[in-house]
């Protein structure tokens, strides 16, 4: 489904449209047949429509020189997994005379409900830059909530590593998986930001251009929050296998120690039960005396032990 929507400078909100001048082309689960009638009317490249549809598709800025019009693939973030996934592609297309987004999903991008129900009167289909950054500025915020989240769980998980049990640490690798995943579309898609910024077919104004460049050093930070998580929830899940290392280990040597405590004496009580004469057969004293025998070495192993340590 797609919609032509257009909003002068002056307008309070967005109009839906029959015109194909100055305006936002607001496409959601495109069929085929869509596809086909869309890139026919406008010119667009068929291939790359299609690969919106396509929830594993990587960040990536394409231009068709002929037509003069960007594709830019990205990812947003989501609340909810879809097909294990934390993030899904979306595709920004411009060109002088439009801006198209295009996105696949069964739940709306919250950017485009944004977009959607704009009221700033500065904003207009016309001014394709406003749009894009506007979109841009929005997954960032949403990327800086999200990892805002995952960091103050981190931290409370810190607090308590001593007590940090297996399902906290099954946590942290879903947690490792999710930065994984934001990092992986946020890395390749500041590269193509940068490039953006010096295409030469860009024609940014001076201030567009800065306000571009603030936006790729959001990105950079949000890049540099997303690794230094990774790096904590790697260093806690560290410190913890060294102290679960560490109790494993006094455990052992406590059962080892209690294990060579008792083999003492059953060696002892072995050796006076076999079978042979040893001359304590009739005496009414020798169990005790083995016995007193026996704990006495095993007193004399205890202490040598500690001297040890």
């Amino acid at each position: 489904m797609f919609k032509y929507k257009k909003k002068e400078k002056n307008q309070e909100r967005l109009i839906n449209v029959n015109e194909n001048n100055n305006i936002w082309i607001d496409a959601e689960n495109l069929s085929k047949e869509e596809v086909k009638e869309i890139s026919k009317e406008f010119n667009l490249d068929e291939g790359l429509l299609e690969d919106a549809k396509d929830i594993f598709e990587s960040p990536r800025v394409e231009f068709d020189k002929e037509n003069k019009t960007f594709y830019i693939f990205s990812r947003y973030p989501i609340e909810k997994k879809y097909d294990n996934l934390v993030t899904l592609p979306y595709l920004i297309i411009f060109r002088k005379n439009f801006f198209m987004t295009v996105f696949n999903g069964n739940k709306t991008p919250f950017f485009i409900e944004d977009l959607r129900n704009e009221k700033n009167q500065a904003f207009n289909t016309k001014d394709k830059f406003t749009i894009l950054y506007f979109i841009l500025k929005r997954i960032n915020q949403k990327y800086q909530q999200e990892f805002r989240k995952i960091n103050k769980e981190v931290l409370q998980d810190k607090a308590n590593i001593k007590t940090i049990t297996d399902k906290e640490i099954e946590r942290f690798v879903d947690l490792e998986t999710v930065l994984n995943e934001y990092l992986n579309s946020l890395i390749p898609f500041e590269n193509e930001l940068r490039t953006l910024l010096k295409h030469e077919h860009i024609n940014l104004q001076e201030e567009e251009k800065d306000e571009l460049e603030d936006i790729i050093l959001a990105k950079n930070q949000l890049i540099n929050t997303g690794k230094n998580i990774l790096k904590l929830i790697q260093n806690i899940r560290s410190a913890f296998e060294i102290i679960a290392t560490n109790k494993l280990n006094r455990t052992v040597t406590k059962l080892t120690i209690i294990t060579v405590v008792l083999t003492i004496p059953t060696m002892v009580a072995g050796l006076f039960g076999m079978n042979v004469p040893n001359n304590w057969e009739h005496s009414q004293n020798a169990f005790w005396w083995i016995t007193s025998f026996s704990f006495l070495l095993s007193i004399i192993f205890i202490i040598l032990l500690k001297k040890e340590k």
